[in-house]
């Protein structure tokens, strides 16, 4: 066998070592996916500050244009039994509905966590933006198996004229309500399972729907973070 020949091997060995390996990874990472926790809510409610938070770090608040992706270890409370988890701030923004939907379906979502901003104004201006957003996000997991368990953080909490917890589900029910009625005047045949969670009440969904309150900024987070770390400890 001349040299050029051992060269022509050497480069095709080479060759069907690296595709190998390509496909091998790629497999991986499609049969593999992250267990991950999604942070979804208005702007401005808090979301990328509690994201920043969980993984100890600190960033100027501003408002999310794309979304961020990190790292925790749950539980929280187990160090010594912790998992790497994948969590993801999604935009306030919810104009790109196809990107949304895939961005779900790429990911092993294991919870929600939706944060309102409770203080009386910002939550009666939002109220239809945030009834719409969770429309959205439970036309998806409501189709899944069981659902998927949602937590409803109720920040700024600490406020004089924050909203409580009970009258917060109390009107967003009532909006979702609204939304539904609206959405199925257009989407009938797509949307038909709405109907039967008409009058619309949480606990009609398949999945947990956990409303706490607290403050990211004043540290009052600990109902949170045992939610996190109760659905790491007792998954569906």
């Amino acid at each position: 066998m001349d040299s050029i020949q051992i060269i022509l091997i050497t480069l095709i060995l080479g060759l069907v070592s690296v595709v190998g390996i390509y496909y091998i990874q790629n497999f991986e990472l499609k049969s593999t996916k992250k267990p991950t926790f999604l942070i979804i809510g208005n702007n401005y409610s808090g979301k990328t500050t509690w994201f920043m938070k969980l993984q100890g770090k600190k960033k100027p608040t501003i408002s999310s244009i794309e979304a961020n992706y990190g790292e925790i270890r749950l539980p929280l409370s187990q160090d010594s039994i912790a998992k790497p988890f994948q969590i993801v701030d999604y935009p306030g923004y919810l104009k790109y509905d196809n990107l949304f939907k895939n961005l779900i379906e790429d990911i092993n979502l294991k919870g929600v966590c939706f944060v309102i901003d409770s203080e009386l104004n910002n939550f009666n201006k939002n109220l239809n933006l945030i009834a719409i957003k969770l429309f959205k996000i439970l036309t998806i997991t409501e189709t899944y198996p069981n659902g998927k368990d949602f937590l409803f953080m109720v920040n700024k909490s600490d406020l004089f004229n924050s909203l409580p917890v009970n009258k917060i589900r109390t009107l967003l029910e009532a909006e979702m309500n609204k939304v539904i009625e609206s959405e199925l005047k257009n989407n009938e045949d797509e949307l038909s399972f709405w109907h039967d969670l008409l009058p619309f009440k949480f606990e009609k969904l398949n999945g947990n729907m956990d409303f706490k309150s607290g403050s990211v900024l004043k540290g009052k987070t600990q109902d949170w973070e045992n939610w996190l770390d109760e659905i790491v400890v007792n998954p569906q």
